[in-house]
């Protein structure tokens, strides 16, 4: 979730990352940078089976061959567009 990363926004399924990234030319990329796309933001209790990102946001993804962001290069991307966050 967004508390437990310290992430604006950072929980998998919001929004928010992903309207940036499509309008920015690139896919958001979780916590798990070493993991595969889109599987980067943990796994279930089993320890087995990734978090899922909700499959209607995934297929609706603009720029399906753009690189995959880390947080923080995401977060530059963003304030060096001349934008702010807040929560």
């Amino acid at each position: 979730t967004s508390h437990e990363h310290s992430q604006y926004y950072g929980f998998r399924n919001n929004a928010f990352w992903w309207i940036v990234g499509d309008a920015f030319g690139f896919r958001r990329g979780g916590p798990n940078v070493d993991e595969k796309w889109p599987h980067q933001w943990g796994y279930r209790k089993d320890a087995v089976t990734p978090l899922a990102v909700r499959r209607d946001i995934v297929d609706n993804i603009l720029h399906k061959a753009a690189p995959v962001l880390t947080y923080a290069q995401q977060l530059a991307v963003l304030t060096d567009a001349g934008y702010c966050m807040w929560d």
